[in-house]
């Protein structure tokens, strides 16, 4: 190669020795045959493992229950909220709260007497005696009572609707008379005092100072103990008589008489016992005594006319076992 030589021999010169190759032939390029069905399959079976991967995450995540998804933080039900001041209620269900128990306890406003619903200290039998010990211990704001401040119940005893008490000093009358009475009263399981051992009893309409409303004979009691057919009641009858018989329907089975603490123009109490004679007999599947005629005996009291000796005001008692 000289410098005289031009480009194009130069060129020449240079590819010379590569004539002697041998020139590769040509292949076209075609398309696979075979297999076109292996792409699809294999991008699905990824995706179907990519989705129980996720699922199995979430399962684990939220502890085996299908109900709450996987890191979501549920929203807390609200607290419940006190409407008083005080502590919220332990349970949803606050309808079913029984209201807090109460004594109807009756002082003095404007010169008349009023019930005041005072908070019950106990629960159970004995509101009675309970209720009276609130009427002691003084009025609250806003009332008056005509009690003798100071005065101290000394025992208390309630049976046969009588309650039986007994206070320091002098017996009440008037307005402190009707607010003992009518606190005893109020509750319902009372329908008599007595104070200490005075033989007359005082319900609402005597402590008024008004006439005996009340029947003539009652009776509050009449059970069986086996053998006899105790009973007991209260009267205001003339020379404080009391008759009593056993009767099955119009026929007379057994008779009595008693005499009652108090009578002609005073109520007393009264209580006693009569045989029951042969041929009456207990059901045992209606609790009731029967007699020979197969119908139920009943506990009949009643008093007779100081003029003609005729009967009067004759009241009737079911007649139940002892204990029931």
């Amino acid at each position: 190669m000289t410098v005289h030589d031009t480009e194009e021999q130069r060129v020449e010169r240079l590819l010379a020795p590569l004539q002697d190759i041998p020139p590769v032939p040509y292949r076209e390029r075609r398309a696979p045959t075979g297999r076109r069905w292996a792409r699809p399959v294999l991008v699905g079976a990824a995706c179907l493992a990519v989705i129980v991967a996720v699922g199995a995450a979430i399962f684990t995540a939220g502890g085996g229950s299908p109900s709450q998804p996987a890191a979501t933080n549920p929203t807390p039900a609200p607290a419940p909220t006190a409407t008083d001041g005080g502590a919220p209620p332990t349970g949803t269900n606050t309808g079913s709260v029984p209201a807090a128990p109460e004594l109807g306890v009756w002082f003095i406003q404007d010169g008349k007497l009023v019930r005041v619903p005072t908070a019950d200290p106990g629960s159970g039998p004995g509101a009675e005696q309970r209720a009276l010990e609130a009427l002691l211990a003084g009025p609250p704001a806003g009332y008056t009572s005509q009690v003798r401040p100071g005065t101290k119940l000394e025992s208390f005893a309630l049976a046969d609707t009588i309650a039986t008490i007994r206070l320091s000093g002098r017996t009440p009358v008037d307005q402190a008379l009707e607010q003992i009475v009518a606190t005893i009263l109020d509750s319902g399981a009372a329908h008599w005092v007595r104070f200490g051992v005075e033989e007359g009893l005082v319900d609402r309409t005597l402590a008024s100072l008004q006439p005996d409303a009340a029947a003539p004979v009652e009776l509050v009691r009449a059970q069986y103990d086996g053998t006899r057919v105790q009973f007991a009641g209260t009267a205001d009858t003339f020379e404080a008589n009391v008759q009593l018989r056993l009767v099955e329907g119009t026929k007379e089975l057994a008779q009595t008489f008693v005499t009652a603490t108090c009578g002609t123009g005073c109520r007393g109490s009264y209580e006693g016992a009569i045989d029951v004679p042969a041929g009456v007999v207990l059901d045992l599947d209606t609790g009731k005594l029967v007699g020979p005629g197969g119908t139920p005996v009943q506990l009949e009291a009643f008093t007779t006319s100081a003029e003609d000796g005729s009967e009067r005001d004759a009241v009737r008692l079911d007649i139940t076992p002892a204990g029931s």
